[in-house]
């Protein structure tokens, strides 16, 4: 009885420094995003980040081999958020139209009150350069958001000459300016901000 009582006791130690450790990387990498999307990645040192968590450089390489490594988790995590919301948006009904009008408004929405995994997700073609290994989990995500662009032009809503991945990269592209109105005009609201950017882009891609 007594051996079975420590073998639980011992089992239980083991779990909690497990569990406790996995956390405290799930709170480096929410970190990590955060100074990644603001400093970009050449910007951005492991001082840096340790600093930005609160832990000592130690600490961090405890958790990951190298500034690149983390940022590779940043963007898995970053990635699989994106992923699960646009899962959820493909599974809600409607149509392809309204499933298309869905998505921009997430990431538009995202661009202009500063989610962090869509500016951590907007910030990695600049970061290729130095991690290459980042672009193919980037050109992942853009297909799967053109796929909403092009299932709306094959069921007619947009115009057939219309390239889906051009028309993605346009949004992000209107994502910035719109959050650059939102600077210049605190008080227009997010919800007429992404309307009006849907409409002027929608507008011209119809038939």
């Amino acid at each position: 009885m007594a051996t079975m009582a420590s073998a639980r006791s011992s089992g239980a130690r083991t779990r909690r420094p497990r569990a406790s450790a996995r956390r405290d990387l799930d709170d480096v990498v929410t970190v990590a995003i955060a100074v990644f999307t603001e400093r970009g990645y050449d910007g951005t040192s492991v001082a840096d980040l340790a600093k930005a968590s609160g832990l000592a450089k130690s600490s961090i390489y405890h958790h990951v081999r190298s500034k690149r490594e983390l940022l590779e988790l940043a963007v898995d995590h970053a990635m699989g958020k994106l992923l699960a919301r646009s899962a959820a948006i493909a599974a809600s009904g409607g149509t392809s139209m309204d499933q298309l009008r869905m998505m921009m408004t997430e990431a538009l929405s995202g661009a202009i009150d500063g989610d962090p995994n869509i500016g951590l997700m907007r910030r990695l073609p600049a970061m290729a350069g130095a991690v290459p290994s980042v672009m193919g989990r980037y050109r992942h995500y853009e297909m799967l958001v053109s796929s909403f662009v092009r299932r709306a032009a094959e069921d007619g809503y947009l115009r057939a000459d219309i390239e889906p991945t051009m028309l993605n990269r346009i949004l992000w592209m209107m994502g910035t300016a719109a959050a650059d109105v939102r600077l210049l005009d605190p008080d227009v609201s997010t919800e007429q901000l992404v309307r009006d950017t849907i409409e002027i882009l929608l507008r011209g891609a119809q038939p």
